[in-house]
This record gives C-alpha cells, structure tokens and sequence, in this order.
C-alpha cells in the first residue's frame, strides 16, 4: 500500500485562536482521468497558553570543573522569541560584572548558544 500524501507547510506561523478552512478543488485527476470530489473542511488553531521552559542546560547546576571557554548552552520546551543579551545574561558572581559574547539560536531545535569573554562593564 502506497502512501499518497500532500503537504502544505504556511510560510508563516498560523494565528492562534483563529479559524481556518482546507479546500481540495474538484480539478483533480487520477491516472484513469477520474475527478476528485470537492472536500473541504475547518480547523482552528490552538490557543498556547503554556510558557516556555528550560529543559536542558550545559554546564548542569552546581558545576565546578566547567572547561574555560566551553559554550554555554541552554534548551528550551519550544521556540521562543527574543533573545537578545538583555534576555540571556551571564553574570560573574564574585562582582556581579557581565560577561559578553555571541549568542546563537537554532529555532529547529530551540536551543541557544552562547560563547563569552569577559567585559570590564559593571
């Protein structure tokens, strides 16, 4: 048995609470030239009201030994929005100075990366 399926992927993210309608036109044909029937149908798409979560970190809570100039990593529980260096900060604890660097977000995965160096600003 075959698998005869047609994919449609938006080209943007579907609004949430809204309703949508599927149409397969009647202009389709099969190799013996039989038309498909008009179907159509509706869906709405859910409203997420689930926050995001942290579900992994590198280096792990409590970590002593982490190698110098390692990647902090973080994953989170879906895609998110906003990273920026005011949202994924890194903090020195001795004197409270941040640490700069580049980060990196892969929104397949949602993972983001962040490799630092030290900066003198308070």
């Amino acid at each position: 048995m075959s698998s005869h399926v047609t994919l449609f992927k938006p080209s943007s993210l579907l609004a949430p609470g809204k309703r949508y309608r599927v149409v397969v036109a009647s202009g389709l044909v099969d190799d013996a030239g039989n038309h498909i029937v008009r179907s159509n149908w509706t869906f709405t798409v859910n409203t997420d009201a689930t926050p995001p979560t942290v579900v992994s970190r590198v280096p792990r809570p409590g970590t002593t030994d982490m190698p110098d100039g390692e990647s902090i990593r973080v994953q989170f529980s879906e895609q998110v929005r906003g990273i920026s260096a005011s949202t994924f900060l890194v903090v020195r604890r001795s004197d409270q100075r941040h640490l700069i660097g580049i980060i990196v977000y892969d929104a397949a995965t949602p993972l983001a990366r962040i490799s630092w160096t030290f900066s003198t600003s308070p």
